[in-house]
């Protein structure tokens, strides 16, 4: 039980650190060729294909997270799943992080009511 407390602890950390991390909006230089508005779903131009690839990626991930939590794995591994998935949508698609964090918070939930 009490490993399951602190994976319990680990994904809220996770969780948490995402959304100050994306309330600070802290921009992250990874020195690629590619612009961020490349991926924007919403650009000045329209829709792009790569914005909705990884639009659709992000729907994709959010949903498995949320899938996992509801099954009941562990929460060690949904809290790096969350981080690392997290990050990814920071850089890529940063308007779809906070679904992604209400999906899996609202899996807890749903799990924890059980």
């Amino acid at each position: 039980m009490s490993e399951q407390k602190s994976s319990a602890r680990f994904t809220a950390f996770c969780i948490l650190l995402l959304v100050i991390w994306y309330v600070m909006d802290s921009p992250i230089d990874l020195n690629l060729d590619w612009s961020p508005d490349d991926f924007d779903i919403f650009s000045d131009n329209g829709f792009t294909i790569g914005g909705i690839a990884v639009a659709l990626i992000a729907i994709v991930f959010a949903m498995v997270m949320a899938g996992l939590v509801i099954a009941g794995v562990s929460f060690l591994l949904v809290g790096f799943a969350v981080l690392i998935g997290g990050l990814l949508l920071m850089i890529f698609s940063p308007f779809l992080l906070p679904v992604l964090l209400l999906l899996v918070v609202l899996g807890i939930f749903k799990r924890k009511s059980r």
